[in-house]
């Protein structure tokens, strides 16, 4: 998993925006985290989820992070634009023509 969403990525010596990504998606992928903590012991809503995801980004983070929680996956596909129409109601991505998800 943390291949996957890049967070095995080592600083390079030369800080252009494409080589700080990795910065962007580990402080992501701990924010998601912590959050999971909070939501799991009650002290935020989903919408708080929701909101937090639309506003930093890196919906795909969101989701892996609360993979085990459908509910907020289920918002969370709800919230982006477009996004719904790729997954079916208990939020399972659909099969595209050709084997394509």
């Amino acid at each position: 998993m943390i291949r996957l969403v890049g967070l095995d990525k080592m600083p390079l010596n030369n800080p252009q925006a494409a080589n700080l990504r990795w910065n962007d998606r580990r402080e992501a992928w701990e924010k998601a985290n912590r959050y999971l903590d909070k939501f799991q012991t009650g002290m935020v809503a989903i919408d708080a989820v929701v909101d937090l995801c639309k506003s930093d980004g890196h919906w795909s983070i969101w989701m892996t992070v609360f993979a085990n929680i459908p509910d907020v996956c289920l918002a969370l596909i709800g919230a982006i634009p477009g996004t719904a129409a790729c997954f079916n109601t208990n939020g399972a991505p659909i099969q595209r023509p050709g084997g394509h998800i």
